[in-house]
């Protein structure tokens, strides 16, 4: 067990005859981006980034970016972003009635707001909302639970339907971390090591991985793998480009993944395809899995899903050979059925054999050793870590942890989340219902345009119910223009120190520095920094700080060198990653059988059995099915036929895009002329009959609400089937109320419902829901070139504004 470091002639700074600085770094956010920590050459001159490139001497990406990467230097120094501290009255929420103030006067309105929320509506009364793929997940807990001191902290995306659904099965049947294929990023020869082994085949499920790098997974990695030979299974309603050069291609009915599971498990079962000697020693519970696959059947699975019968079993013989990966993703979230497809995948890897092989697909490594544990009994956000570092025990109460939103409802948010469930906590801030939360902390999400959020029009209204709302970014969005008070401004990945991993650390590969390149703008400060300054102030030094006056908090490297101690198997302090850039820590195979996933050494899985559990006592102990069964779509037309004649579409949605990372990057006009406007892909035939042609406006809409966007005629999808983009809003527009940056024209999101989640708080059908397509009387936006679009926005605390940065401006 060890790490290594790529060895590379290249030092991390190196200075040009001509004073240029060139300086090797990794990107996280803000922007918001996952975090694979591609590899950056900025070069510097006179204090300025002039330029960015990918930096070969990266492990993994080798020099190759992302065109939001490439385009990094037009957020830096766009005119609207802020770099100043910004108030306004809570009386002119929706307006632009902004003044900049400084640093201490915006901290001590922290404080005291605060202060009188606690004393007005209780300990409980103040809460924190966090995105997806933003380094403030990492500061997300301090400032819940050591600054605000409560345990209503919320991602915002209805079912927590971003990774916690897959996560939490693979704690549950394997007491490990998240699986992903082999890609070797964790080895010294790459794909030529000599413990690599070739995978036969890929299945990749509900994951356009090319464009999203999901969960900082490298999603280029699948083209390596196809170059060698693997040979790739796609599993998608869309025909996408991955689709084009499988050797299989799923095409099932959207929402129907648990269905597809089971007929490929049937097969591999009931053929006698799966691995007798791996099961018998390594799973619980087989004989029971195999009684409920077989309540169903192949030419049942064929049915629901609409993917042929010999398909499914070709696919299946395929997986019975090895080894295979699996690369399952977003859609198997969002879906109110997705903790049982997902309990169906792991299976599926487990019974066949391929769990954690050269080749396979990988374990992570275990960081939630205690099932005991959530974010409120660990420390910084890593649940069950042992490892001690240098702050007091949080504040938080017993009563507070157990009054969370949502826990007493789903136990499994209770045992290994400890947050509000994002559902239940909309209705409460509308309501008071259990009891008011009036203070609102918003950490670099944006969930009225929106990046996530169901019923973006009820998340705003309920924001603007509160007394007092706190948000740090790097631009005025929808959010803030509708509902903040207090703008903090961030610093962006380029003016700052930080790491990051793939998979949040469970898994092998490279841990990047992300290494300040140039000071942060005007009075821009990250997201460490805020949290720094924070805990010196009396009112929270305790909070912070040991009774010798120790902290983590004393510098950033001393947080990055105390966080990095956490990564299994890493051992190094951040003066090392800055110094090498990028460190590996080695992929390790069969861990279960090496005593690397249970706390007392011995071999096994960390389990209550010591195997994977296929039948699920985790699942059992929390009042669910051990087992996985299938859920039809509960609003598409099988399962509401009542609603088949007035919506007979299926919507899906969030298919990612090169060119913005969910809401952000809209401001950028090279990537608005790559994605200019929202469209919404509806098969050929399907737009003939409704009398659409390719580039009209059209209104989409079902019993939830209606958006418009632009019609892309397409074969990729059946005559039945439309597919949306989500997250747009127009920055050209007025930013004032009502319009809100144009955000309620396309806010593909009015359709998703709240609160039709699955069993355990997990999954909503943002990927299968009913609708009817008109074509639109008139364009909802005034449209412009790409290359002409004004700026609405005027803010005191801009670049723009700052006489001193006028000149930096792109």
């Amino acid at each position: 067990m060890s790490t290594f470091i790529k060895e590379s002639a290249a030092p991390q700074k190196q200075v040009l005859a001509d004073g240029t600085e060139i300086h090797r770094t990794s990107p996280w956010s803000p922007p918001g981006c996952h975090g694979v920590g591609c590899g950056i050459r900025a070069f510097v001159k006179d204090g300025k980034i002039v330029k960015l490139e990918g930096d070969p001497d990266h492990p993994v990406t080798e020099g190759r970016l992302c065109i939001r990467c490439l385009r990094a230097l037009d957020i830096q120094y766009h005119p609207d972003r802020i770099v100043h501290p910004m108030f306004r009255d809570p009386k002119d929420r929706g307006t632009d009635k902004w003044k900049v103030i400084s640093w201490d006067e915006a901290y001590n309105k922290i404080e005291e707001e605060i202060v009188k929320c606690k004393e007005k509506y209780g300990p409980n009364s103040l809460s924190v909302l966090t995105g997806t793929g933003r380094e403030a997940g990492r500061y997300m807990t301090n400032t819940s639970a050591r600054v605000c001191v409560t345990t209503n902290q919320c991602y915002t995306q209805s079912g927590f339907s971003c990774m916690a659904p897959r996560d939490t099965v693979c704690s549950m049947i394997g007491g490990a971390g998240y699986i992903e294929y082999d890609y070797a990023n964790g080895l010294p020869g790459k794909y030529d090591d000599p413990e690599f082994v070739q995978p036969k085949y890929l299945l990749n499920w509900g994951r356009d991985s090319l464009r999203s790098n999901p969960d900082g997974t490298w999603g280029h990695s699948i083209i390596e793998l196809m170059k060698r030979g693997t040979q790739l299974i796609n599993v998608d309603p869309r025909v996408n480009w991955l689709s084009t050069r499988s050797l299989h291609h799923m095409q099932l009915r959207p929402g129907t993944d648990t269905a597809l599971a089971l007929g490929l498990l049937w097969v591999v079962i009931n053929e006698d395809l799966y691995d007798h000697e791996f099961v018998e020693k390594w799973c619980y519970g087989f004989d029971k899995f195999k009684d409920r696959v077989n309540e169903y059947s192949l030419s049942w699975a064929s049915e629901v899903t609409e993917v042929p019968e010999e398909t499914i079993r070709a696919v299946a013989r395929c997986l019975s050979e090895k080894p295979w990966g699996l690369n399952m993703g977003l859609a198997n979230d969002q879906n109110p059925n997705g903790v049982e497809s997902v309990h169906c995948l792991y299976a599926l890897v487990a019974i066949t054999g391929n769990l954690d092989i050269p080749g396979g697909t990988n374990l992570g490594w275990n960081i939630t050793l205690d099932f005991g544990g959530n974010e409120y009994d660990a420390v910084d956000g890593v649940a069950g870590s042992k490892k001690k570092e240098s702050l007091p025990p949080n504040p938080v109460t017993k009563e507070q942890r157990e009054s969370t939103i949502g826990l007493n409802k789903y136990p499994i948010f209770k045992l290994l989340l400890g947050k509000a469930v994002p559902d239940l906590f909309l209705e409460t801030i509308e309501t008071d219902d259990p009891y008011p939360i009036r203070f609102c902390w918003i950490l670099h999400t944006n969930p009225v345009a929106p990046t996530n959020s169901a019923q973006p029009m009820r998340w705003k209204n309920a924001l603007q119910r509160m007394d007092f709302v706190v948000a740090q970014d790097i631009f005025i969005n929808p959010t803030i223009a509708a509902a903040c008070d207090l703008f903090l401004p961030l610093a962006t990945w380029l003016e700052h120190d930080g790491y990051t991993t793939p998979l949040m650390g469970e898994h092998p590969g490279p841990v990047a520095a992300m290494i300040k390149v140039i000071e942060p703008l005007g009075e821009a400060k990250s997201e460490y920094q805020i949290i720094e300054d924070l805990s010196k102030r009396p009112a929270y030094w305790n909070n912070f700080h040991l009774e010798d006056g120790s902290t983590k908090f004393e510098s950033p490297a001393r947080y990055i060198s105390e966080d990095l101690t956490k990564l299994v198997m890493f051992g190094k302090d951040w003066d090392y990653l800055k110094e090498h850039v990028d460190v590996c820590r080695k992929t390790e195979y069969r861990k279960y059988e090496r005593g690397l996933l249970r706390p007392d050494g011995s071999p096994g899985f960390n389990t209550t059995t010591g195997q994977i559990e296929l039948y699920s006592l985790m699942f059992a102990s929390c009042g669910g099915d051990p087992l996985p069964s299938y859920e039809e779509p509960r609003f598409l037309q099988i399962a509401k036929p009542e609603w088949a004649e007035e919506y007979p579409l299926i919507l899906t949605t969030g298919a990612r895009n090169w060119a913005s990372f969910h809401s952000e990057h809209r401001q950028v006009k090279v990537l608005r002329e790559i994605k200019p406007y929202p469209v919404v892909e509806i098969h050929p035939n399907t737009a003939a009959k409704l009398g659409i042609f390719e580039g009209e406006w059209v209104c989409i809409e079902n019993p939830w609400g209606k958006c418009y966007e632009k019609a892309k005629l397409t074969t990729r999808l059946k005559e039945n089937v439309v597919n949306a983009d989500h997250g747009w809003w127009y920055p050209e527009e007025d930013m004032n109320e009502p319009s809100l940056g144009g955000v309620w024209a396309s806010n593909i999101n009015e359709l998703v419902p709240n609160n039709e989640i699955g069993f355990y708080g997990f999954g909503a059908p943002y990927k299968a829901l009913p609708c009817k397509i008109t074509k639109a009387d008139k364009p909802p936006i005034t449209e412009y070139r790409a290359q002409d679009l004004p700026s609405s926005q005027n803010y005191p605390g801009s670049i723009k504004n700052d006489a001193k940065l006028k000149d930096l401006m792109r």
